[in-house]
């Protein structure tokens, strides 16, 4: 599910892939075998935020987004731990992996300021609500 909510997100409709990477996502977090701090999980969990970001649902995005960084550094602190310690290092495909993840966060966070500013913008937009007084107001001839 998680990689046909990458090809929905590739072709632009961010509505299906969204539906399907949260679906995707809950499977994953209860899968015994992977977890939450698993890479796979990880990559859904930040697509997720990211897609919830591009449909407006920045509530949301925000809160999934600052979960996935909490994991993303769990995770890459206990591969360093590993790797000083001179056990299991990651393969190359696990570091192809964080930087997919790496790249999705980021998409997130740009994602995310972009709606932040236009929010801000449309806040400071002042228009007019008074109406003239009389007809000689309206500047006829």
């Amino acid at each position: 599910m998680y990689l046909l909510a990458v090809s929905l997100y590739s072709t632009n409709m961010k509505i299906e892939a969204m539906q399907l990477a949260q679906t995707a996502l809950e499977g994953m977090e209860q899968n015994m075998r992977r977890g939450p701090e698993h890479l796979t999980t990880l990559k859904c969990k930040a697509l997720c935020g990211l897609l919830y970001s591009k449909n407006g649902y920045t509530k949301e995005a925000t809160a999934l987004f600052q979960s996935t960084e909490e994991s993303f550094e769990s995770f890459t602190k206990k591969a360093d731990s590993l790797a000083a310690q001179g056990s299991r290092r990651l393969t190359p495909s696990e570091r192809v992996a964080l930087d997919k993840i790496k790249e999705l966060i980021s998409k997130t966070k740009t994602a995310k300021d972009t709606m932040d500013t236009r929010r801000n913008q449309s806040k400071e937009t002042v228009t007019s609500t008074n109406a003239p007084d009389t007809d000689d107001d309206l500047g006829t001839v």
